[in-house]
């Protein structure tokens, strides 16, 4: 897809000059438990480099 819209050079992974929109969860969910994914909460989410929700980490 990324190919087809001619933006692959900008967004599809991190990395110096690329485009990303993270959010910063209170927990790893690679290593937590299965049952505690249900309660993971949003702390921030980022919107083309600005803060739209949430308190900086």
């Amino acid at each position: 897809m990324l190919w087809l819209k001619r933006c692959e050079k900008e967004i599809g992974s991190l990395g110096l000059g690329k485009h990303a929109d993270p959010v910063i969860l209170d927990r790893n969910l690679l290593t937590c438990k299965v049952d505690e994914v249900k309660t993971t909460q949003v702390l921030s989410t980022w919107l083309d480099g600005n803060q739209v929700r949430g308190a900086a980490p």
